[in-house]
This record gives structure tokens, sequence and C-alpha cells, in this order.
């Protein structure tokens, strides 16, 4: 075996370097080294929402250098180009082009810096409406609706800005029978319903909740949970209301809810008497028209019961939407305890009155009152002013 290696040693490696070589020959003869350039576009990323990009350089010209092989199956979906403006202010720049090769092959590009120029943009803030369409399945109904964040920032110049009339975020609730989230897209639209271009929003879509409810609904017993449950017996004349709640929401899951449950409350604050709310520990997607009780340590002195009430705009203009900021107050409402009790949710309601008032934002001050006359009832609730945002309706 050592004769093999050591016995014309210089032959064998010529004749090794010389079938390199023509491997090489044949190789390169049948895959020649190429180039190719491709224009590829770029993309500007993290330009400030109050800026406005200013650029003549829309595509680099990018080459990739590779045998004939390899270059036949890459092209510009192969190859990535961006700009990064974070950070910058206002003013010209020369900014670095940033490319993402995924050939795997030789690149050289010739251009490698762009020029922008950055000039701020006007800016307007208006309220989001939100528009829902759609019908739900047989049996059910919409119940809360919320969505955040309640008003965006809108760009663009002054004659794109002149006819933006609303911000509009639709969701179609069509075939739902469960609440649901969803990211809605906002949309600027004038005064006809048409998308208005030339302008774009910071944020640019809403985190939007509906709650879907059983159209029947089911009532349930409420039971009073206490921390110490033997401490009851010194306050026999305690008691609570309502005993009983309505629910909603997913038939299926009412079925299986015989009862609903307070949250454990601590009968030593009794020593002090007064009425207390508490609130019930609803199951999972279920809602009710009551979520919360009163509890009145010495019902025989008075008693009081807390309801959240939902502000309603009335006497608003013609054509027009409103938001009220916040969208529901606290109404205290103390009297007899026969009399008190008699009440339901929908019989207390709060309005503010917008009579007379334009479109734009207005301070006014809410009015709390009963659905029905009752001398023997006060009512507690905050006069401070709340904000009324007044916009046109999109036709």
């Amino acid at each position: 075996m050592k004769n093999f290696f050591v016995h014309n040693y210089k032959i064998k490696i010529i004749s090794v370097l010389l079938a390199t070589g023509l491997w090489w020959f044949v190789y390169v003869s049948q895959n020649p080294r190429l180039s190719a350039s491709f224009p590829v576009t770029i993309k500007y990323e993290n330009l400030a929402p109050e800026f406005k990009l200013e650029t003549e350089t829309k595509t680099v010209r990018v080459e990739l250098h590779g045998d004939s092989r390899s270059l036949e199956n890459v092209g510009p979906e192969n190859l990535q180009a961006s700009v990064d403006l974070e950070g910058l202010e206002e003013g010209s720049y020369h900014v670095g082009i940033k490319i993402n090769n995924r050939t795997g092959l030789r690149m050289q590009i010739r251009t490698k810096t762009v020029d922008v120029r950055l000039t701020p943009l006007k800016k307007i803030e208006l309220p989001v409406a939100l528009k829902l369409s759609g019908e739900l399945k047989e049996g059910y109904r919409q119940g809360e609706v919320t969505y955040k964040p309640m008003s965006t920032a809108v760009y663009g110049g002054d004659s794109a800005l002149k006819i933006v009339a609303k911000i509009v975020a639709a969701v179609d609730v069509g075939g739902s029978k469960k609440s649901f989230r969803t990211r809605a897209a906002l949309r600027a639209l004038d005064s006809a319903g048409a998308t208005v271009p030339g302008v774009h929003l910071s944020p640019d879509t809403v985190m939007v909740y509906v709650a879907i409810e059983s159209a029947q609904g089911k009532p349930a017993p409420v039971t009073m949970r206490f921390k110490d449950p033997e401490a009851q017996a010194n306050y026999p004349t305690a008691d609570y209301y309502p005993r009983e709640v309505l629910l909603g929401g997913d038939p299926e899951v009412l079925k299986k809810i015989s009862a609903v449950y307070t949250e454990e409350f601590d009968l030593g604050q009794c020593a002090a008497g007064g009425s207390y709310q508490v609130k019930l520990k609803l199951p999972p997607n279920v809602t009710a028209d009551s979520e919360q009780i009163t509890f009145s340590c010495d019902p025989e002195k008075g008693f009081s019961r807390t309801f959240s009430v939902v502000l309603r705009a009335i006497n608003l203009c013609s054509g027009c939407d409103a938001i009220i900021q916040p969208a529901e107050i606290n109404v205290t409402v103390t009297g007899r305890p026969d009399v008190v009790n008699s009440l339901t949710q929908a019989g207390v309601t709060a309005s503010v009155d917008l009579l007379g008032m334009k479109p734009g934002e207005r301070e006014v001050s809410p009015y709390a009152h009963l659905n029905k006359a009752n001398e023997q009832i006060k009512l507690e609730y905050p006069t401070a002013p709340v904000k009324a945002v007044i916009t046109k309706s999109v036709k």
C-alpha cells in the first residue's frame, strides 16, 4: 500500500490536478458564472403618523451573481428592501437601505442610501362611531357593546381634513350566538359616506366587545354568602334585594345555572349599620339585569340601593349622533324598604339634554329620574358636567 502512494507519485499528483481541472472546465462550460439585476420596491417603515414622506426613490436595483442554474430560480420576490424612518423628525435625510437577501447568492447594490424629506401634516381629533350590521340568530339579542379607544387622530392636508365628517368602525354581528371580541379597522368618511383619500389614522383600529344574550333570559335566585355565616344571627332584621335576577347569555350555559351567588360579605361592617352594595359572582359570558345586590343591616330604619344607569342623549339635533363620556352614572335610591325593593333596573333612568346644541364637544349636566313618580323616594347622583361629543350621522 505504501509503494502505491510513493511509486511514481509525481505522475499521480499531475493526474489528479488534470482531472480536477477537466471537471471544473466541464462544469463551468455547462454552468457559466452570470449576473442578474432586479428592481426591488423599497418599503419605508416606522414613519411617524404626524409626518408626510416625500422621496423620489421608490425602487432600488439589486445585482445577484451566481451560476446560470442558481439564477434560474430567483427573482425580485426573493429580495426585500426597506428603509427605517424611526425617530426622524421634520427635515431632509440620507437614510441607508437594508436588503434582505433570501437567495444565498452573492449580492451587490450600487445605491446604498435614499434621500427623503419629512413634512408635518395637519391633525384633528374625532370620536369613533361604531356601526353594527347583520342579523343575530333567532332567539338571541345584542347586549352590551363597548370599544376602545373612543377617538382617533386624523392626519392629512387641509383640503382632505375639511371633508372628513366621521370616523367609523364597522362590525358584522350576523349569525352570532356568542359574545365576541374583534379588532375593527377605522375608516374616515365624508358626508356622503365615501372613504376620504389622502388621510391616515392613528390608531387605525379599535378593539370591540359585543355581548350576545338569550332573547328569553332565565330568572335565577340570588344566594347571599358571608365570611362568617354564624354572625348572621346577630342581625335578625338584615335583608337584601333583589332576591332574583334575570340572566342572559348562551342558552346552553343558562341551562346549567340553578342559582347565582354574591361575593362574601363581612357582617362585621354591620356594626356601624347602613346598606352595602355586594357584587354577584356571575359565570363567564353571562349577564344579569342587576350585577349587584343591596344588603341592608337594619332595613327597619331605611333602605338604599344603587343602580348603574346608562346616560341617554335626548333632544339630539336632526341627523346627529352623540357619544357621552362617561357613559354611565351611579344613582342611589333611598326610601322605605317596601318601596325601594319594588323598583327594577329599568325603573331608574338618566339622561343629558342636548336641546339646541350643534356638532362639537359640549359639557352638560346629567339628570336622573324614576319612570314612575314616587314622593317616598330620594335620588342621589353625581351632578358634575359630563362630556357630550356630537357628530353628524353617516348617511
